[in-house]
């Protein structure tokens, strides 16, 4: 199997990721929604979500929809190609919260790094399934963070999608604090 990545960056200016991505060995898609709509568009997650999902032709591919700041065990899309079956599964990875500090030595986790059982933003599905339950909701969710990824699982359950929502081993999220994360960096 093949993996792509798609990016989908709203004019970031914490970094050329485009650049980065040219140099890189990886196939991916460099998406920039801002530039290619010719207008100044104030961010949104679901939107950005459903823009790649959009950019994906093949009905037939299977789509990971994940955030930043995550280290991937190296057998992660091994596994989310087999727990993933058209029309019938969604694979949503629980993922372990570190704490401040410990993405150094992830294998020293201390007592605050936690699992976290309720988030559900990390999921895969069939393109032909997002088409099906019609995406992310862009109305309800178009300038806020938070319940989008429950209220897309809702209507994955309402159209008989069993959703797979496992503890992974050695899937992370780094630490970082969120006040000034985005704010302009480049000079």
């Amino acid at each position: 199997f093949q993996v792509n990545l798609i990016l989908v960056d709203y004019n970031s200016t914490d970094g050329d990721y485009e650049s980065i991505l040219k140099k890189s060995k990886l196939n991916y898609t460099y998406l920039n929604p801002v530039k290619t709509e010719q207008q100044q568009m104030k961010f949104s997650k679901v939107r950005a979500l459903n823009y790649g999902i959009k950019s994906v032709k093949d009905s037939n591919s299977i789509i990971f929809v994940l955030d930043l700041h995550l280290i991937l065990p190296s057998n992660m899309f091994d596994r989310i190609r087999k727990l993933t079956i058209q029309g019938r599964t969604a694979y949503s990875p629980v993922l372990l919260k570190e704490a401040c500090g410990e993405h150094q030595e992830y294998t020293n986790l201390t007592d605050s790094t936690e699992w976290l059982d309720l988030g559900t933003g990390m999921i895969s599905l069939y393109k032909s399934d997002w088409e099906e339950i019609g995406g992310f909701n862009e109305e309800l969710f178009k300038d806020k963070w938070g319940g989008e990824d429950w209220e897309v699982m809702d209507r994955m359950v309402q159209k008989g999608i069993y959703i797979i929502h496992q503890r992974m081993s050695r899937f992370y999220h780094i630490h970082h604090k969120r006040k000034g994360m985005w704010q302009k960096r480049r000079k």
